[in-house]
């Protein structure tokens, strides 16, 4: 378990030796004498096995990580991200923990969430991933405005995360959504509420879908 990083007597000294420490700097030995708790010390091995089974993780998301995680499809929070790019850097939860002043069992518990939701959730990133190609191609052809909005991929319509999240776990588009669910339907969605359906009403009405309005 994490200990809480207030980090009460420990001067900037200490801290940036720490620091050093979990960039592999230092050696334990060298900062040892100024008592720190031995719960900062995580074993180079530990570390090691850790930080390989987040790259194994990440894997899948490398190639686009910079992109994705800046675009409406990418379903981590911004601290998930924090834990997740922190520890890639050192090895440790401490540091971050200490920047935000949280329990380091904290952060922990957010980096394994975001881990648990990077596994579960690949089918959605390869699906945005799957339609930055795609989306050009399609909007190509003869298709009218309204036509062509309702066949985009939904992560490029610009919506909440929330109701993002919602509306790509049903459909790839719009078109495909419309043409299986109502608005009772909808609302039957568990997270679709009254203002998640009013937000997608306001991009329909902006984007002139009023064929599609008239079915709510």
């Amino acid at each position: 378990m994490g200990i809480d990083i207030s980090f009460h007597g420990y001067d900037v000294h200490v801290l940036s030796l720490y620091i050093a420490y979990c960039q592999k700097n230092v050696k334990k030995e060298e900062i040892e004498g100024f008592k720190l708790s031995a719960d900062l010390f995580p074993p180079k091995r530990s570390i090691k096995h850790s930080k390989r089974k987040l790259e194994q993780v990440l894997e899948p998301y490398l190639a686009h990580w910079d992109k994705w995680i800046h675009s409406n499809g990418c379903f981590l929070t911004k601290e998930e991200m924090q834990a997740i790019t922190f520890y890639r850097k050192y090895g440790s939860h401490q540091v971050l923990a200490n920047e935000l002043k949280v329990p380091a069992s904290w952060i922990g518990t957010t980096y394994n969430r975001a881990l648990h939701r990077l596994v579960t959730n690949e089918h959605l990133y390869k699906h945005w991933k799957d339609n930055k190609t795609m989306e050009k191609k399609d909007l190509k052809t003869n298709l009218t405005p309204v036509e062509a909005f309702l066949r985009t991929p939904m992560h490029e319509h610009g919506f909440s995360k929330p109701l993002y999240l919602i509306l790509s776990g049903e459909a790839e588009t719009l078109e495909k959504l419309l043409a299986n669910f109502t608005e009772a339907d909808l609302l039957k969605l568990q997270g679709f509420e009254a203002e998640q359906l009013s937000e997608l009403k306001k991009v329909l009405w902006a984007n002139n879908c009023i064929t599609c309005l008239r079915k709510f």
